[in-house]
């Protein structure tokens, strides 16, 4: 079970008293709408199931081990888009590969009322390379947005180890929006099995 909450929401007591404990910070940043065409960018290319393995091994390399089994990233989901389970056709990936190798990813997510972009590989990237993803993000967005569309708002979120993002997400005019804190609970499922009774020797 997982929850996010404000950092300084009251309600933080009663879930750790529930049994949830906290496991990462993120902080919320927000672009007003999404900026005029900056021009394409080399090295990227569009996500497709093939790549599941190498975006695996990035978050792999990129994550704290703490957070990986927070979020069952060897149950191989971490490559999915965040909020994919509920909308899956809304959302597009670019991958960026150098010397054969994957080194980054940038996913979108369409929404009604605004849009969410997430930045794979941050802690292992350099800033003119953390620039590029979320450039090239952005202009994803622009390439599946009516004209009507492109005065929505986009949101990313950085997590407490994310180096550098903020600095990539600033310098393309994002701003600061919300602190929030992500807690997990994990549970037991009660499942029924046959037993094999055997009589005799």
């Amino acid at each position: 079970l997982f929850a996010s909450l404000p950092e300084t929401a009251a309600e933080q007591e009663y879930l750790r008293r529930a049994g949830f404990s906290p496991y990462t910070r993120e902080a919320i940043y927000r672009l007003d709408a999404v900026p005029a065409d900056e021009g394409p960018g080399g090295g990227f290319r569009r996500q497709t199931a093939q790549d599941g393995w190498a975006l695996q091994r990035l978050y792999w390399k990129g994550t704290p081990r703490l957070v990986q089994q927070a979020e069952g990233a060897l149950t191989g989901q971490a490559g999915s888009p965040p909020l994919s389970w509920w909308d899956p056709a809304r959302w597009d990936g670019l991958v960026w590969e150098s010397s054969g190798e994957l080194k980054g990813a940038v996913q979108v997510h369409r929404g009604q009322s605004g849009h969410w972009m997430r930045i794979l590989g941050a802690p292992l990237l350099s800033q003119s390379d953390l620039r590029d993803l979320v450039r090239q993000g952005l202009q994803l967005l622009r390439q599946g947005l009516g004209r009507s569309k492109r005065s929505l708002p986009v949101y990313a979120s950085v997590r407490d180890y994310e180096i550098g993002l903020v600095d990539a997400l600033v310098a393309h005019g994002f701003r600061s929006y919300a602190d929030r804190v992500r807690l997990v609970k994990h549970t037991l499922a009660m499942d029924r099995v046959a037993a094999i009774i055997r009589s005799g020797p």
